[in-house]
C-alpha cells in the first residue's frame, strides 16, 4: 500500500521545481531589470536636473529662451553621454520635444512658462527606453520606459517692480495702507508698481506709470494715468497713443504677495575704519556723524561701503562719488561751457577749471607753432577688493572730456602750459591736444598726464607740452586710448573717452506733428516732456540726421504742446522721426554704457570684465563697477534724512548687486527723501522694514528701484522713480523647485 502511494507521488518534485524556477526567474528578472531601471532613473534625474538648472542660468544672463533651450539639451546630452544632439530648431514650440539621432531611446520635453514676478519656469520631462533582459521571457516586451521630471525657476530682471511695498496694510485685519499718495503729488514711475496691501490716494494726487500697477486687495486706485513704455528701459514713457512694439500698462487687483527678497549688504568687514563727520574727500568705513546741515560744500566719496552709524543727514551739501571733468561742455557742443556744472550745486566747480598759456619750451626746436585745441579729463585709480585685501585689482577711472579751449602758439621757442584746478575726487588729469584747434570735427590725441594733491582750491600745472613730449608731426590716431586692467598710462596720440550724455530724464521727446522747412513756428507738438521744460530753456531740435536747430521754450507750455519763441525751421522735421532734446538746465549725465574703451570710464555705466559683453549689452556678465559705493544702515538708530536743499547723487555697482541703500531687516526707522534738482540714488533702495516718505523734486530721487515696508508720497511737486534693470539687483540664481 505504501509502495503504491510512493509510486503515485513520483515526478511531483519536477513540477514544483519547474514552477519555482519560473518564480525564481521572475524574481531574478525583477532584481536585474528593475535594478537597472532604478539606476537609469537616477542618472536620468541627474541629467534632467542639470538641464533645468542650465536653462535657468542661461535665461538669467541672456533672457533668451532659444539659448536656454539649446544649453539645456546640450547639458542633458552630456550627462547621458549622447554623442550627437543633431540640429533641432530650438524653442520652435512650447512645450517642445527633442530626440537624439545617435540614441533614439532618449527623449526630452522642454516647457517654458514666464510667470512675471514669480519668475520663469523651465520644466524638463525626460524619457528613456531601456531594454529588458530576463523580464522579456515573462512577456513584458523588449523595452520599458523610464521617465522623470525637473523644474527650475529663475527671476526675471525685466519683471521686477520699480516700487515694491512689502506691508500688507489694508488687507485682512492689517491696519493702514501699504502705499499712500497725498496732497497734489504727481508721481511718475517708469516701471511696475507693486503693493502687497492697498494703495491709498488723497487730494489731487496722481500716479503716472509706464508699466502696470499691482495691488493685493482694495481694488485699483482711480487716479492712475497709464503711459506707453518701450521694451528698451532707457527710453522714457510717453502719453498714448503707443507706437511700434511699445505697450501700455493696466491695473491688476488681487495680485499675489511678493516676499522680501532678502538682499545681503556689502562686505562691511573690508571697511572697518571709523570716522566722525565727513570732509571734502572721504574714504569708506564706519561714520559716527555723517550729518551735513550747513549750506554749500561738497563731500566726495571714494568707492566702498559706508556704514552710517547714527544715520545719514544731508540738508545742504553735495554728496557724490561721480568723477567729473573740469569745465564740462554742453553735451552736444564741446566749445560751450555747461551751465550748471555738476559740482555747482555744492559750489565746488572751479571756474575756469583749467587755463592755458604760452611758456618757453624745454629745448630749442621744440616749439609748437600754430593753433591747438586742448581738452582735459579727470583721473584716479581705485581698487576692488580694497588695496589691503588679497586679490585686489587696480581699476582706472577717467572722466569724459572737458570743453575745448584753444591756444595759439606764436613764439619760436614756446610750448603749452596747462594749469588745472582741483576737481572733487580727481588725483590726476590727462591732457589731449588737437592740431585743428576746437573745430567741430577735431580729434583730440593724448599728450600728457599730471597729478594733483590738496583740497578744494588747489591746482597743478602740468609739465610744458612741446615737441619733446608729443614728437614732430603730432597727429591724433583713429582709436580711443585702450582701457587696461590693471590701469596703465595711455600712448601718445590715442583718442579721448566718450563725451557726456544729455541731462537726466530728458534725452528726447518725439515730434507728433512735422515741421516744414522755411515756415515760422510758435509751438511744437511732442509726445511728452514729463514736465521737464522751463521758460527760457534752450532745446535742440533734430531731424535724426545731421540737422540740428536750437529753439527756446516760451510761457504757456504743457507736457505735449511746447510754446516756443518764433523760429523758422531750417529743414523739414518729419513727424515721429524727429526729436527735441529736453534739458531743463540740469547738469550733464555720465556717458552711456559701451564696450571699452568706449562708453563710461568713470561712473555708474563703467563695468569690468566685459568678456561676455556685446554692443547692446556691454556689461553682460560684469562683476565690478570701479567707483561704486553703498550706504548701510544696520539699526533703527541709523536712518536717512535727505533734504532738497542739498544734492546727493551717488551710484552703486555690480559688486554690491547695485544696492545703493541697504537697511537691515531689523531697521524699522522712517527715512525721508526730499528730492531736489540734484538728488539721485542710482541703484536700489532696499528698506524691507522701514516706512519711507518721499517728497517732491524735479529730478528722479531714484534711478533704480525702491523696496520698502510702506511708502508715503506727499507734497505738491513731481516725483519720479526710474527703474532700469541695468542698475537693479540681479534676481536669485536659478534653483530647482521640482
Amino acid at each position: 500500500m505504501n509502495n503504491r502511494r510512493r509510486r503515485a507521488q513520483k515526478g511531483q518534485a519536477i513540477v514544483l521545481i519547474a514552477f519555482m524556477m519560473i518564480i525564481l526567474l521572475g524574481l531574478l528578472g525583477l532584481a536585474l531589470d528593475s535594478g537597472r531601471g532604478y539606476v537609469d532613473r537616477r542618472e536620468l534625474q541627474a541629467a534632467v536636473d542639470a538641464a533645468a538648472l542650465a536653462a535657468g542660468d542661461s535665461y538669467e544672463n541672456f533672457a533668451d529662451p532659444v539659448a536656454a533651450s539649446q544649453l539645456a539639451v546640450q547639458a542633458f546630452a552630456e550627462n547621458e553621454r549622447i554623442g550627437n544632439v543633431g540640429a533641432p530648431t530650438y524653442y520652435s514650440a512650447n512645450p517642445q520635444n527633442y530626440t537624439f539621432a545617435s540614441d533614439p531611446t532618449f527623449r526630452l520635453v522642454i516647457g517654458v512658462a514666464n510667470n512675471q514676478f514669480a519668475g520663469t519656469n523651465f520644466t524638463m520631462t525626460a524619457y528613456h527606453q531601456i531594454p529588458l533582459s530576463i523580464m522579456q521571457v515573462l512577456g513584458l516586451g523588449p523595452t520599458i520606459q523610464v521617465s522623470t521630471i525637473a523644474r527650475s525657476v529663475v527671476g526675471n530682471q525685466n519683471s521686477t517692480p520699480a516700487l515694491l511695498t512689502l506691508s500688507q496694510g489694508g488687507c485682512g485685519n492689517n491696519p493702514g495702507s501699504s502705499l499712500t499718495l497725498q496732497g497734489s503729488t504727481s508721481v511718475v514711475i517708469h516701471g511696475d508698481v507693486y503693493s502687497n496691501g492697498t494703495t491709498g490716494m488723497g487730494g489731487s494726487s496722481s500716479f503716472t506709470i509706464g508699466g502696470n500697477a499691482y495691488t493685493n486687495c482694495g481694488g485699483e486706485p482711480a487716479s492712475i494715468n497709464y503711459w506707453c513704455y518701450s521694451p528698451d528701459p532707457n527710453q522714457p514713457p510717453y502719453q498714448p497713443p503707443c507706437f511700434g512694439t511699445d505697450a501700455i500698462g493696466s491695473g491688476i487687483n488681487g495680485a499675489p504677495i511678493i516676499p522680501d527678497p532678502g538682499y545681503p549688504s556689502g562686505n562691511r568687514a573690508w571697511y572697518p575704519n571709523v570716522y566722525g563727520s565727513p570732509g571734502y574727500e572721504n574714504l569708506p568705513g564706519v561714520y559716527t556723524g555723517f550729518s551735513i546741515t550747513g549750506g554749500g560744500g561738497c563731500d566726495w566719496l571714494a568707492p566702498g561701503v559706508y556704514t552710517m552709524s547714527g544715520g545719514f543727514t544731508d540738508h545742504g551739501h553735495q554728496t557724490t562719488n561721480m568723477l567729473k571733468p573740469p569745465d564740462e561742455p554742453v553735451w552736444n557742443n564741446n566749445t560751450v561751457r555747461m551751465s550748471p556744472q555738476f559740482f555747482d550745486t555744492g559750489g565746488c566747480a572751479p571756474n575756469p577749471g583749467f587755463v592755458l598759456s604760452q611758456v618757453p619750451a624745454s629745448g630749442s626746436g621744440r616749439a609748437l607753432i600754430g593753433t591747438w585745441g586742448v581738452v582735459v579729463t579727470s583721473t584716479r585709480t581705485d581698487y576692488y577688493p580694497p588695496a589691503n585685501i588679497s586679490g585686489s585689482v587696480a581699476y582706472g577711472r577717467e572722466s569724459a572730456p572737458s570743453m575745448c579751449r584753444p591756444i595759439t602758439i606764436t613764439g619760436a621757442n614756446n610750448g603749452i602750459a596747462v594749469q588745472i584746478f582741483k576737481m572733487p575726487g580727481a588725483t590726476g588729469y590727462n591732457i589731449y591736444l588737437s592740431p585743428s584747434g576746437c573745430a567741430s570735427n577735431a580729434k583730440y590725441g593724448y599728450a600728457e598726464s599730471t597729478t594733483i594733491a590738496g583740497g578744494q582750491g588747489s591746482s597743478t600745472t602740468a609739465p610744458v607740452i612741446d615737441k619733446g613730449v608729443i614728437g614732430n608731426g603730432f597727429a591724433p590716431g583713429n582709436s580711443q586710448c585702450p582701457y587696461t586692467v590693471p590701469a596703465s598710462a595711455p600712448q601718445v596720440g590715442c583718442l579721448t573717452p566718450d563725451g557726456e550724455a544729455a541731462p537726466y530724464n530728458s534725452p528726447s521727446a518725439i515730434l507728433q506733428a512735422g515741421l516744414t522747412a522755411g515756415q515760422t513756428y510758435t509751438s511744437i507738438t511732442v509726445d511728452n516732456t514729463i514736465g521737464q521744460t522751463g521758460v527760457g530753456t534752450a532745446e535742440v531740435l533734430s531731424t535724426g540726421g545731421n540737422t540740428n536747430q536750437t529753439v527756446t521754450i516760451a510761457a504757456g507750455s504743457s507736457s505735449t504742446v511746447l510754446n516756443v519763441l518764433p523760429f523758422v525751421a531750417n529743414a523739414s522735421y518729419p513727424a515721429l522721426q524727429s526729436t527735441i532734446s529736453i534739458t531743463n538746465s540740469l547738469a550733464n549725465e555720465s556717458p552711456v554704457k559701451g564696450l571699452l574703451p568706449g562708453g563710461d570710464r568713470a561712473n555708474e555705466n563703467q563695468c569690468w570684465p566685459q568678456t561676455h559683453g556685446t554692443a547692446t549689452q556691454p556689461c553682460q556678465g560684469s562683476t565690478v563697477t570701479p567707483g561704486a559705493v553703498q550706504f548701510d544702515f544696520p539699526t533703527s538708530a541709523d536712518c536717512l534724512d535727505e533734504n532738497g536743499n542739498g544734492g546727493t547723487e551717488v551710484f552703486s555697482g555690480r559688486q554690491f548687486d547695485f544696492i545703493m541703500i541697504w537697511f537691515s531687516p531689523a531697521n524699522t526707522c522712517s527715512p525721508r527723501l526730499n528730492g531736489g534738482s540734484f538728488t539721485q540714488y542710482i541703484g536700489t533702495m532696499y528698506m524691507p522694514a522701514a516706512n519711507l516718505t518721499i517728497n517732491g523734486g524735479n529730478k528722479a530721487p531714484v534711478a533704480g528701484q525702491v523696496i520698502c515696508y510702506t511708502a508715503y508720497f506727499s507734497g505738491n511737486a513731481g516725483i519720479s522713480i526710474d527703474y532700469n534693470p541695468d542698475t537693479a539687483p540681479a534676481p536669485p540664481a536659478a534653483r530647482l523647485v521640482l
